[in-house]
């Protein structure tokens, strides 16, 4: 514990705030007993974090940056890390930016189900939207094959295609991913076609995409004759 005060008091001094009285409230029953309500420790020791950087993470950048107390950042961070976990996740951000806003899309996201008939009705509609397949340069675009695939690309890029299950086995909305060629495991860029129109493009966190991106989906556009309603 004494080492623990040392540091939060070292982090204390660097960003101007008081926490050793909440870390004291939070941990003190996991250092001793083990028993923790809520304990950014325990978070870290059931999830092999580095202790110091995920202190930091939890006590200081969490209220700096996004203004949650120490309290709610655990009981949040150890919700979100637990389901993406659950899911079998290996990328998805350590450390989030915005830890409420990801938590709740990956909440969203979390355990969706469909029914043997529903699952073959995916698959065929999936079946079908792979005359959506196209590569550009370094980037191929291609539909889903299970609704898995889905649910992992919205909690990587932190929005909400994963809760698009549904629209896409009813037909209402077709979903394909944008990758690199050389790392088609990694979620670049979600697109959203309805009817002869593209409707949605999203990056990561809803950030701009890159101009290479742009200019994939452009072409990809022109191929399949598709108006592109959205600004990229």
């Amino acid at each position: 514990m004494i080492n623990y005060l040392a540091y939060i008091k070292k982090l204390e001094d660097e960003f101007g705030l008081d926490k050793v009285s909440e870390f004291i409230d939070n941990e003190f029953g996991f250092l001793y007993n083990k028993y923790a309500h809520r304990s950014a420790l325990r978070v870290a020791e059931n999830y092999k974090l580095p202790v110091n950087k995920f202190l930091r993470y939890i006590y200081f950048e969490c209220d700096v940056s996004q203004g949650l107390s120490s309290s709610v950042a655990i009981q949040q961070y150890d919700d979100y890390i637990r389901m993406a976990t659950e899911m079998e996740y290996e990328r998805f951000d350590r450390y989030p930016k915005f830890l409420k806003t990801i938590h709740d899309i990956v909440s969203r996201n979390y355990k969706i189900k469909l029914d043997e008939i529903e699952l073959k009705q995916w698959r065929l509609v999936c079946e079908e939207n792979k005359k959506f397949e196209y590569t550009y340069n370094d980037y191929k675009i291609f539909p889903p094959s299970e609704p898995d695939e889905l649910i992992k690309e919205g909690n990587i890029l932190g929005h909400c295609v994963g809760s698009y299950v549904n629209k896409v086995r009813k037909r209402l909305s077709t979903i394909l991913f944008l990758r690199e060629k050389e790392d088609i495991e990694k979620p670049l860029v979600t697109i959203e076609v309805i009817g002869n129109r593209i409707t949605q493009v999203q990056g990561k966190m809803r950030l701009p995409i890159d101009n290479q991106e742009k200019n994939a989906i452009k072409k990809f556009a022109e191929r399949f004759q598709l108006s592109l309603v959205v600004s990229i």
